[in-house]
């Protein structure tokens, strides 16, 4: 065990644990054979499970229960308010396709009244995705009711979206009206997702100039 670690007296720490530097622990439990990477911070009545994987730069806080062979990737940071009230919305997104023992796709959203969760936990690209939603109040997320679009479960799950974006395009093509998605659309998300990943380079914000038909908020 590393110097660099600060735990706490009342932290419970399983059998065969694995403590990288820089690590915070206070009033938690670490089950048997879990490795936690460096700068991570578990707090008062945090559960880990055994077997798991805590990445570097990661935040438990408190009240949050872990399960048993759960891997969580770098720089994750928990709540433990079900409903946040932000101030304009936040969220999150976890999504893998290779991990082992990985949690697979997720995509968290928070507003002023309530969640929104799509969720995945197989490596599939499309299938077994289950939208849930809570308002302020309710005691748990509901399910919300989708088309069942996946296709055949035999085939590759990238051929449905993929081939419903070029019956699009070729609909419009010979229609004459616009497509929807376009080009225009795919380039806006390219110009967003290289600002994302300046301001990761940065860590500064970076703007995004409008395009046609926005307005700036």
């Amino acid at each position: 065990m590393s110097e660099f670690v600060c735990i706490a007296p009342t932290v419970r720490l399983g059998k065969d644990v694995k403590l990288a530097s820089f690590i915070n622990l206070y009033g938690c439990e670490i089950g048997d054979e879990t490795k936690i990477g460096a700068f991570v911070e578990v707090q008062k009545n945090a559960r880990v499970g055994r077997r798991c994987k805590i990445s570097s730069h990661t935040f438990i806080c408190e009240g949050v229960d872990i399960e048993d062979n759960v891997f969580i990737g770098h720089g994750v940071t928990f709540i433990n308010d079900s409903y946040p009230r932000a101030t304009g919305a936040g969220g999150s997104l976890q999504m893998s396709c290779a991990s082992f023992l990985g949690s697979g796709q997720r995509i968290e959203l928070y507003g002023d009244d309530g969640t929104l969760v799509l969720a995945n936990p197989t490596t599939d690209y499309f299938r077994n995705f289950t939208l849930m939603q809570g308002a302020r109040g309710d005691d748990r997320l509901h399910a919300v009711a989708t088309a069942d679009e996946s296709g055949d479960p035999t085939r590759d799950s990238r051929i449905a979206p993929v081939s419903r974006l070029v019956k699009r395009f070729l609909d419009a093509c010979e229609s004459g009206a616009p497509a929807a998605p376009g080009f225009a659309a795919g380039y806006r998300v390219q110009q967003l997702i290289d600002a994302a990943a300046r301001a990761h380079a940065t860590a500064r914000w970076v703007d995004v100039a409008a395009s046609c038909g926005e307005q700036h908020a």
